[in-house]
């Protein structure tokens, strides 16, 4: 789970918001990023803008904040294209 997803069951378990808030927060950045570009990894390589905005939505579903998952695909996640030529 990301950030956004882990702090939200933590609430619906009942844990209190600052107690919750902080445990999330004693992760590094860079761990929650890592992840996220880990999970990115394994998925096929966008062909399309409408593969780049499924891969968006799979991560914030997984609980990633938008900093994190614009990042992972910009990093390591360019559009792949077809016979060698750019697409505008």
């Amino acid at each position: 789970w990301g950030p956004v997803k882990l702090l939200a069951g933590l609430r619906e378990r009942g844990v209190a918001e600052v107690i919750s808030e902080r445990v999330v927060g004693e992760v590094a950045e860079r761990i929650w990023q890592e992840k996220a570009t880990e999970l990115l990894a394994r998925r096929p390589a966008p062909e399309s803008e409408a593969d780049r905005a499924r891969l968006i939505r799979w991560l914030a579903g997984k609980g990633y904040r938008m900093d994190h998952i614009l990042k992972a695909l910009d990093d390591g996640r360019p559009l792949r294209t077809f016979a060698g030529h750019d697409h505008d």
